[in-house]
C-alpha cells in the first residue's frame, strides 16, 4: 500500500513538470513578442498614452522625488526616464525581452545612467540584487 501511494504521489510530481515547461515556453513567447521595436515606436507616437503617464508622474512628482522607483516590465525606459526627471533618487529598469538592451542605449542618450540602471531579464532573477524598499 505505501509504495502504491509513493508512485501516486511521484505520479502527480510528474503530471507538474510538463506544464510548469509549457509556461515556461508560453513566458517565453510573450517576452520575445516585445523584442520587436516597432511595438515600442507605437508606444512612443501614442501622445494620448505618453502625456498621460507623463501627466501622473507629474501629479505625483512630491511623491517620487528622493525615492528608488522599480519599473518592470521596463520596455525602452519611457517610464523609468520620466520618473529620475521627476526627481527619483535611483531608478531600476527590469525587462524580460530583450529590448532592454535598447532601453540602455535610451538611457545613456539621455544622460541618466548615473540614476537609470537597466537589467535585462525576470523580476525574480535580480530580485536578491536590489534594495528592499521601492516607491512605485
Amino acid at each position: 500500500m505505501e509504495r502504491q501511494n509513493n508512485q501516486t504521489h511521484n505520479n502527480r510530481r510528474a503530471r507538474w513538470v510538463l506544464p510548469t515547461r509549457q509556461h515556461d515556453c508560453h513566458e517565453m513567447e510573450y517576452f520575445n513578442s516585445y523584442n520587436n521595436v516597432d511595438i515600442h515606436q507605437n508606444l512612443i507616437k501614442d501622445n494620448v498614452w505618453i502625456k498621460a503617464y507623463k501627466t501622473a508622474i507629474e501629479h505625483h512628482q512630491q511623491q517620487i522625488a528622493g525615492k528608488i522607483v522599480l519599473d518592470v516590465g521596463c520596455g525602452i525606459g519611457l517610464l523609468s526616464i520620466l520618473c529620475a526627471q521627476a526627481g527619483a533618487s535611483k531608478v531600476y529598469a527590469i525587462d524580460a525581452s530583450n529590448i532592454a538592451r535598447e532601453a540602455k542605449h535610451v538611457v545613456k542618450a539621455n544622460n541618466l545612467s548615473d540614476i537609470i540602471t537597466v537589467l535585462h531579464g525576470r523580476v525574480e532573477v535580480h530580485y536578491s540584487a536590489l534594495p528592499n524598499m521601492f516607491y512605485i
